[in-house]
């Protein structure tokens, strides 16, 4: 082989050599970026399968949750405990951080647990909708001393033939009154009516899956609707008007949101912020409904 061959064939190798050694290296440092982590931390509730659904109002409910660090480095917990949308219990601990020690594990140095006791509740009754006008209806009415019977062509005056009579059906019972009327003034009659009707049954009750979470609360498959309607009949000097203004309102007996909200930060990075949260739901029952 020719010198300057050589030289060229010594020049590739060494190349081939410095590229294998970048390339190490470079796979040494990106292995230790990508297999580096903070680590993460459990939050459970001990004994879930026991925890309450369905209670007597004011019955005590007692539960423990547990925080487990898998943390790097020291970290720093701040919970806080949510029975609805108030907060009924808060604190911060510190745990340490997690080594592969078979002391530290033994002893559960990076763990801990917190008992809430005696939380009680009250059964609880929400609207599901704001007040709404479902229906409005109007009719005019001209005339003196004349109404109209079921039957469209059967007609007939009323003995003073100085009023108008109007008949109107009353929305509480369905009856249908007739009202007379001077057509020399103004003047109005009303009547509002109240409509309660039952919805489910409490001894079947549960959580409607269709219903969002409103405020700490999950509406029910239970409560009532309420329709309350408003009969106004207006006289104008002898033009007769008829407005019916009808408003529904659902309420649902609410299952209650008990949730723990616990955030972590390193000691040493408090910036550093992770967040965790766990629940479940509970009904109060009053003894007295059915």
């Amino acid at each position: 082989m020719e010198p300057s061959e050589r030289t060229i064939v010594y020049g590739l190798v060494g190349a081939c050599i410095c590229g294998i050694i970048i390339v190490g290296a470079f796979l040494i440092f990106a292995g230790g970026m990508f297999s580096s982590s903070s680590g993460f931390s459990e939050l459970y509730f001990e004994n879930h399968q026991t925890l309450p659904a369905i209670i007597n109002e004011n019955d005590p409910v007692n539960f423990s949750f547990t925080v487990v660090s898998h943390n790097k480095e020291n970290t720093d917990y701040f919970y806080e405990v949510f029975a609805g949308n108030q907060i009924i219990r808060s604190g911060s601990f510190i745990l340490p951080q997690t080594d592969s020690s078979e002391e530290r594990l033994q002893l559960n140095l990076n763990k801990t647990s917190i008992f809430i006791e005696g939380i009680r509740f009250r059964s609880t009754l929400i609207p599901l909708n704001e007040l709404q006008n479902t229906q409005t209806q109007i009719t005019e009415y001209e005339g003196t001393g004349l109404i109209q019977s079921d039957n469209e062509n059967d007609s007939h005056i009323l003995k003073d033939p100085s009023k108008i009579y109007y008949p109107v059906q009353l929305p509480e019972n369905d009856e249908t009154i007739t009202l007379a009327f001077d057509p020399s003034i103004n003047e109005r009659f009303r009547k509002s009516t109240t409509r309660k009707i039952k919805i489910g049954d409490m001894n079947t009750i549960k959580i409607d899956d269709k219903a969002t979470e409103i405020h700490g609360y999950r509406p029910s498959n239970v409560g009532y609707d309420t329709s309350e309607t408003e009969l106004t009949v207006s006289n104008d000097r002898g033009t007769i008007s008829e407005t019916e203004n009808k408003t529904t309102i659902q309420y649902r007996y609410a299952f209650e949101k008990v949730s723990v909200n616990l955030s972590a930060s390193p000691v040493s990075n408090p910036d550093k912020t992770s967040y965790y949260e766990i629940h479940f739901w509970v009904f109060a029952k009053d003894p007295s409904q059915q």
